[in-house]
């Protein structure tokens, strides 16, 4: 009966009005439209990324046709991309025009192999076209082929994808390296198993630490 109550027009449209209803009508909307938009403003990151757009901004402000020019973009079309980024909280715009770097987009750009990360999600992203075909399991995706230790797969044939998942690997090992290394008792350990090291980039990191 809730469920029907809650989906009902009318109720939704008195809900909407009652004030010490209204907020939670406002909070559930704004998130069901984030999901709906989510693909959105996956692209919007993933284009930013594509274009090295945080990167260029890293070094200084830059006008739309300055972007565009780097870009190879037509100049109204950099600017629906970069206004969408001033949108998600990314990039951030003066009264003159020029765009910058938001908070959430300086700390992007400022994490080692985050944009590198991004960039693979285009797989995930093409094996997500058809999702019915996903989840009932029709064929095989292209994530089988690149993470074979989560699909079973005996090992990467293609030398320049395994090349592709080490570098990915001991990217996301960065991110991860410092906050453990700051909770793992590692002083006065003589001897240390890095169990699918990959490249050996957290040993790398531990040795740094307590070499």
């Amino acid at each position: 009966w809730q469920n029907r109550l809650v989906a009902s027009p009318g109720f939704q449209s008195w809900a909407a009005r009652f004030p010490l209803t209204r907020w939670m009508v406002r909070r559930d909307g704004q998130a069901m439209f984030d999901m709906v938009a989510g693909f959105c403003h996956s692209q919007v990151l993933m284009g930013l990324v594509e274009f090295d757009v945080f990167h260029m901004l890293a070094e200084g402000s830059l006008d739309s046709a300055d972007l565009a020019r780097r870009c190879r973009v037509p100049p109204e079309r950099m600017r629906v991309l970069l206004r969408a980024g001033v949108a998600l909280g990314l990039l951030k715009t003066d009264r003159f025009g020029w765009f910058g770097l938001a908070r959430k987009g300086a700390a992007l750009a400022g994490v080692p192999g985050l944009a590198e990360m991004i960039r693979h999600h285009r797989v995930f992203y093409r094996d997500l076209q058809d999702p019915v075909a996903f989840f009932r399991g029709d064929g095989e995706t292209e994530l089988t082929a690149f993470w074979p230790y989560v699909f079973g797969a005996a090992q990467v044939d293609d030398p320049a994808t395994a090349a592709t998942y080490s570098e990915l690997m001991a990217n996301s090992q960065v991110l991860v390296a410092d906050d453990t290394l700051a909770v793992g008792p590692f002083d006065g350990v003589t001897h240390l198993m890095d169990v699918g090291g990959g490249t050996g980039a957290f040993l790398t990191a531990v040795a740094k630490r307590h070499g």
